[in-house]
């Protein structure tokens, strides 16, 4: 493997080297459950950002992590940007919870104003092609109780497309 430059950005250590995708550890941990695969040009080996990128080349794991981020800031206009405008939402296997952008914008958004406290953290996160499969904890949406939940996202152009919640 070629030389490795290491930088803090945003709380995360990158850890870059000469190939196509770099790995990021959330804070010091540098655990396998914390690697994520960013974008870096291959010729100037500089990180590139979402408005440098095809929505082909965004990986998936960047776009759940954006709607992770969104979700928990509770920023609705971002959490919506992570989805293709006809998303479909399922509790596991086929049962349609949410679909498009303007439910989706009206659900969270209501749940963003009477939670401002919901949290979620990602317990163990697996990506699989353009799959993305989280285990997630969330507070703040029942007092004194936490939810746990296993979200399958699937990711096609670097939206969102389809989301199985299995409980």
């Amino acid at each position: 493997m070629g030389e490795k430059i290491v930088r803090k950005i945003f709380g995360l250590v990158l850890i870059i080297s000469n190939a196509m995708f770099c790995s990021t550890h959330a804070g010091e941990d540098t655990s396998e459950k914390s690697i994520v695969s960013v974008p870096v040009s291959p010729k100037t080996g500089e990180i590139l950002t979402g408005e440098q990128l095809t929505d082909e080349q965004m990986p998936p794991e960047i776009v759940v992590q954006a709607q992770l981020e969104a979700y928990n800031k509770g920023d609705i206009d971002a959490f919506v940007n992570t989805y293709a405008k006809d998303v479909k939402i399922y509790n596991h296997p086929n049962s349609i919870l949410y679909s498009g952008h303007d439910r989706i914008r009206k659900v969270y958004g209501e749940l963003f104003k009477t939670h401002p406290d919901l949290n979620v953290t990602i317990q163990r996160r697996i990506v699989q092609g353009n799959f993305v499969i989280d285990h997630e904890l969330a507070v703040g949406l029942v007092e004194n109780k936490t939810i746990t939940v296993a979200a399958v996202y699937e990711v096609i152009r670097g939206k969102i497309q389809n989301v199985w919640f299995i409980q």
